[in-house]
This record gives C-alpha cells, sequence and structure tokens, in this order.
C-alpha cells in the first residue's frame, strides 16, 4: 500500500484482496462452448449494438455537413522517447497475465525501454502494420447496467494516437472538450418550449412546474419537447437513451393530495415515475427530504467501516488513515 501513491482504487483493491472480497469477473458460460465462439459471440453482440445504434440515427443531411477548408490529417507525427515515457508513467499501474512484463518493471526502467517501444509504435504507424504477436488482448467483463465492454491492455500505441487525433479535431472540428459548445443548440430548444433544464455533458435534465390538481399541460408540454429534442439529436448524430430516461414529482410532504400523474411518454416509451431516482450520483425523492441519500450513505459508511476494522492491525497507521480519509471524502 506503500506504493500506491495515495491512489485511492489502488489502496481499497489492496484492501479488498485482503478481505477476500476481490470480486472474479466471469465471462458467460453456455455449456460445451468454446472460447472461439464465445469470442465470436462477443463480437457479433458489438457489431450488433453499433448497427442498432446506427440505424436508430437520422443520417446527416447532405447540404448541412460541416467541412472545414484547409484543415487535412495526412500522416501521423513521430513518436519520441519522451513522449513515450510520459504515456508510459501516466498509465495504471496493471498487468494481465499476456504481458510479458509487469508493468510496474516496465515503468522502472522506462528510460531503457522506451527506445524499443517508441520503434515498434512509429513503424505501426508508418505501415499501418501492428504485429500479430502483439495484438493479442484480454477482454474484460466490465458490467455496467446490462452491457458488456471490450477492455483492452493495448493502451501504449492507442493513447499516442488518441493524443493526435484529439488534438487535430479540438484545433479544426470538434473534441470532447467541446462537446458543450456542440449541443449548446439544444439549449434554446428546450427554451423555446419554456422548460427549464441543466446539462451535464451528455446527462439532460428537464424540469417544469404545475398546479398539483392540474398537469395535463405541463405533461403535455414536456413530452413534445422531449420529441422535439430527440429529433434533434438524431439530426446532429447523437442517439437518446430512451430506456435509461427516468421521471419524478417533486412535491411538498404537506400536500394532501399528491398528483395523480403516474407515468410520462418518452418518444412512445411509458416511463413510470419512481418516488426515489438516481441523479448524478445522488438519491433524489419526492420531497425532497434525503432520507433516502442519508440512509444510503450511513449504510455505507458502516460497512466500509467494519471491513477497515477487521484488517486493522495488518497495516499501519499511515495508510489506515488514507483509507478513512478516501472513506470520508469519497
Amino acid at each position: 500500500m506503500s506504493k500506491t501513491g495515495g491512489d485511492m482504487r489502488l489502496i481499497y483493491g489492496i484492501s479488498d484482496s485482503l478481505l477476500g472480497r476481490k470480486v472474479n469477473m466471469t465471462l458467460p458460460e453456455v455449456a460445451d462452448e468454446s472460447p472461439s465462439a464465445l469470442a465470436t459471440r462477443f463480437q457479433r453482440y458489438f457489431k450488433d449494438k453499433t448497427e442498432v445504434l446506427c440505424q436508430n440515427r437520422s443520417p446527416l443531411p447532405a447540404d448541412d455537413t460541416p467541412t472545414v477548408v484547409g484543415a487535412h490529417f495526412d500522416v501521423f507525427e513521430h513518436a519520441s522517447p519522451s513522449d513515450v515515457k510520459i504515456i508510459v508513467l501516466a498509465s495504471a499501474t496493471k498487468s494481465c497475465e499476456l504481458d510479458p512484463l509487469p508493468t510496474s518493471i516496465v515503468k522502472q526502467h522506462i528510460d531503457a525501454l522506451s527506445p524499443l517501444l517508441t520503434r515498434i509504435i512509429n513503424a505501426s504507424l508508418a505501415t499501418t502494420v501492428f504485429p500479430a504477436p502483439m495484438k493479442h488482448a484480454v477482454v474484460v467483463p466490465i458490467l455496467k447496467l446490462t452491457n458488456y465492454r471490450p477492455i483492452s491492455n493495448i493502451k501504449t500505441t492507442e493513447r499516442f494516437v488518441a493524443q493526435q487525433v484529439q488534438h487535430f479535431m479540438e484545433e479544426n472540428v470538434l473534441g470532447p472538450l467541446l462537446f458543450n459548445a456542440y449541443i449548446a443548440p439544444l439549449m434554446t430548444l428546450l427554451q423555446k418550449h419554456n422548460i427549464r433544464h441543466h446539462l451535464y455533458a451528455d446527462d439532460t435534465q428537464l424540469y417544469i412546474t404545475f398546479p398539483p390538481t392540474d398537469h395535463t399541460q405541463a405533461l403535455a408540454r414536456m413530452e413534445s419537447c422531449v420529441q422535439d429534442a430527440k429529433a434533434w439529436l438524431c439530426d446532429n448524430g447523437l442517439v437518446m437513451n430512451d430506456n435509461k430516461s427516468q421521471a419524478i414529482v417533486i412535491h411538498s410532504s404537506s400536500l394532501r393530495t399528491p398528483t395523480s400523474l403516474s407515468r410520462v411518454n418518452i418518444c412512445g416509451q411509458l416511463v413510470e415515475t419512481s418516488p426515489v431516482i438516481r441523479d448524478l450520483g445522488f438519491n433524489v425523492d419526492t420531497n425532497l427530504t434525503m432520507t433516502s441519500q442519508v440512509a444510503n450513505v450511513c449504510r455505507s459508511a458502516y460497512y466500509h467501516l467494519s471491513r477497515i476494522a477487521k484488517i486493522r492491525d495488518s497495516i499501519s497507521t499511515t495508510v489506515c488513515k488514507s483509507i478513512l480519509h478516501g472513506l470520508v471524502t469519497s
């Protein structure tokens, strides 16, 4: 733990392993399925997922396709040993069974290894061929909702390429840091519907007020706004996740007869209103009492404190303080 450099994720990972709570990610199991068949199934899953997204997105009109005069990206810049050193040292100290050397050793001897890594990167970009023996990667099932995500440990070359692509996009077209500017017209559309809103990167929240006894007009305006917002997103190459939408009616706890609003039509999909929703990591309830949020925080705090107590005799005071500070600030 003393070598983690204060990285709370690494510290919690080590404490989990000490407690025997290390979660082993498992791949889906089907009787008599070979590894190659499973790999083919994964490939088909991600291919189908991409095709569905493309089918649900309206193509950009030819006349409205943005162009930038004089912007060309014809060749990658050559990497230098110092570039590779920066990328490697900034990477997480993780390894898998395919790595010839643990990442920690690579970082310790990066001055000796960076010239070799630089030659591999530059030769791969110049010839458009990456060495086949080095293409192997471990697909780790990272579960988020119902999705699998491919996680490859082939990162150094990818990060060098990503830096150049992002730099070009930011200077000439559009990069991730300019996403908010890209969707700025969406705010104008929401304002035309007189809908209050908050935008957090790709998370959009809409608000509307109405009398408890009459929600018809407010609901119609909200549903119309969502319909127009989805149309704008589609026209601009974006996809709205209808199935991830949530709805909640917030009202005073002293209200004798709460509104009868129980569902919202989100582009043809009926979304039931919930007593508690998860909003950017925070539990919001119908009366804004924070009861659910406080209960969750207390439950989590007591759980982690009981775990830390089990390994207290095995860790130093400094490490224990680091874990507790991380628990308080997390």
